[in-house]
């Protein structure tokens, strides 16, 4: 060992030798001890530094974590609006659907009171320009269906 002079102030040395004596050791003894848990000191406040960084991280993760759980609510409640406004819009389209069935039955029925109309009003234009005979043959044997068995003969 080697013997090193230190200079300290006179209230540190009497917190030396008195720290000295509660653990039962002399001055120099106590003082080596400190030196050489110094190492270990610096670990202590490597770890501490570490721990406030995970501490500052995990801080961090918790705040991300609930903003997260924010937009999720956010988006859960969107999604909720969006299905009601698929199933009103179902429900038009069912109803619009519904709407033009009926409408297409109207069309159908329209078309075919055309047509007869039509057919009745060829019927009646052909009896008017059918002779007597014709008008007879008519009366007897009915009005014919297509216009090529018109004859007045």
């Amino acid at each position: 060992m080697q013997q090193i002079t230190l200079r300290i102030p006179g209230d540190t040395l009497e917190s030396i030798d008195s720290e000295a004596d509660e653990h039962g050791k002399s001055r120099s003894e106590h003082i080596r001890d400190i030196l050489e848990s110094r190492s270990e000191h610096a670990e202590v406040e490597e770890l501490r530094d570490a721990l406030a960084d995970c501490e500052q991280q995990f801080d961090e993760v918790s705040t991300d974590r609930d903003r997260l759980a924010a937009t999720v609510e956010d988006l859960n409640a969107e999604i909720d609006e969006l299905q009601s406004e698929v199933d009103r819009l179902e429900a038009r389209n069912t109803d619009l659907t519904n709407q033009l069935a009926e409408a297409n039955t109207r069309i159908d029925t329209a078309n075919e009171v055309v047509e007869y109309v039509e057919t009745e009003r060829t019927a009646q234009e052909r009896w008017r320009e059918a002779g007597i005979l014709g008008k007879a043959k008519y009366t007897l044997f009915g009005m014919p269906t297509d216009e090529g068995d018109d004859t007045d003969g």
